[in-house]
């Protein structure tokens, strides 16, 4: 009886174990889907999100390799890669009206710069997605959901500078956002807009500085135009 009932057990423990793998890898699927379908309308670009891993159970996850090209008119196919974005649920929230994500987390962010005066590639994208924004799609169930991120965390970004040859590229410092979208909370294509402008005012708040110190392969009237660029980049991110 006892050897029946261990082995009861262990086809049990399989069966649950195997299921288990089986959410975690169509939650994974689904989200990358998503990713790749919504993203374009948001950026009016390409979007590409290469791997993702989540689990209902305890709300962790993490999307790997998500690519945003950049908008029509710009030289470099990118405006920006996201090696790896972490990110923790509350559980019991997933299938709520109001999401709430303890922390996220985007990991080693490469992004590239490219400018006309008072125009830029980076404040194209939010333009774009303001839009957006502005005419939201809402959930494909019907349902209108609204996220409330506690901690948003940029970590080990960097910038290039141009395109080509002559493109400097530097480091940007870690920048960390608390309690985003408390009380009512935020859509979708507002969350995605939120996360835009605090990646871009990471360039705002850490190139001007060191292009001050002077940066190698970076003349005088280069200089001068990136900070009048910067300049209206910092109008577009509003304050962040």
């Amino acid at each position: 009886m006892k050897k029946k009932l261990l082995i009861i057990g262990g086809v049990l423990l399989g069966v649950l174990l195997a299921a288990y793998v089986l959410v975690i890898f169509f939650c994974g699927s689904l989200i990358r889907s998503r990713v790749n379908a919504d993203g374009p309308r948001l950026t009016q670009s390409s979007v590409t999100l290469t791997a993702a891993q989540f689990s209902p159970l305890n709300g962790c996850g993490k999307l790997v390799g998500l690519a945003v090209g950049n908008p029509k008119g710009w030289s470099n196919p990118e405006a920006l890669k996201l090696k790896s974005i972490s990110i923790d649920v509350v559980p019991s929230t997933l299938l709520s009206d109001h999401i709430v994500i303890n922390e996220i987390v985007i990991d080693d962010p490469e992004l590239v710069y490219e400018n006309r005066i008072i125009a830029s590639n980076l404040g194209d994208l939010i333009k774009n997605i303001g839009q957006a924004t502005a005419r939201p799609a809402g959930d494909p169930s019907g349902r209108h959901v609204t996220y409330e991120i506690k901690k948003l965390r940029l970590e080990r970004g960097r910038v290039k500078l141009g395109v080509g040859p002559t493109a400097v590229t530097l480091d940007l410092p870690a920048i960390e956002f608390n309690n985003l979208g408390s009380g009512k909370g935020v859509s979708t294509e507002e969350l995605s807009l939120l996360v835009m402008r605090m990646i871009v005012s990471d360039v705002v708040k850490g190139v001007p500085a060191e292009l001050d110190k002077g940066v190698t392969g970076a003349g005088s009237i280069a200089v001068t135009a990136l900070k009048s660029s910067f300049k209206v980049l910092s109008a577009l991110v509003g304050g962040i």
